[in-house]
């Protein structure tokens, strides 16, 4: 992160919230995360902080008495579903399988509803 990132974080926490960031796959694009501190982290895969991969991250919240995990990835533009954008796909996959938690996603997709629905990712994902 930037130094005018780290101390955009630093303000932003001052003001009651955290502040999670992925690194960016390209020069545009990345993953933020902004959540006021009163919500809870619950530990995933052994840690109490967010799960994360070049261009997306998962943190795992407790609702009620249920644990969620929050997921926010970038898909670059122009690539499909190949290449960093398919490894992003089967990362949050092998997440799901590993954790069998449920998931709300939150992505800029840069591809359209139905090349996703040809891939049948949604269905491996359940």
């Amino acid at each position: 992160m930037t130094r005018e990132g780290i101390r955009g974080a630093r303000a932003i926490e001052s003001l009651g919230w955290y502040m999670f960031a992925t690194e960016c796959k390209t020069k545009q694009g990345g993953t933020m995360i902004i959540m006021r501190k009163h919500i809870a982290l619950t530990q995933l895969l052994g840690r109490r902080e967010p799960y994360k991969k070049k261009g997306w991250m998962a943190i795992p919240i407790r609702i009620g008495h249920s644990t969620v995990l929050i997921v926010v990835a970038y898909m670059e533009a122009s690539k499909g579903f190949r290449g960093p954008n398919m490894n992003t796909l089967q990362e949050v996959l092998e997440l799901r399988r590993i954790t069998r938690l449920p998931m709300i996603i939150a992505a800029d997709w840069n591809n359209t509803p139905q090349e996703l629905q040809d891939l049948e990712w949604l269905e491996k994902m359940q």
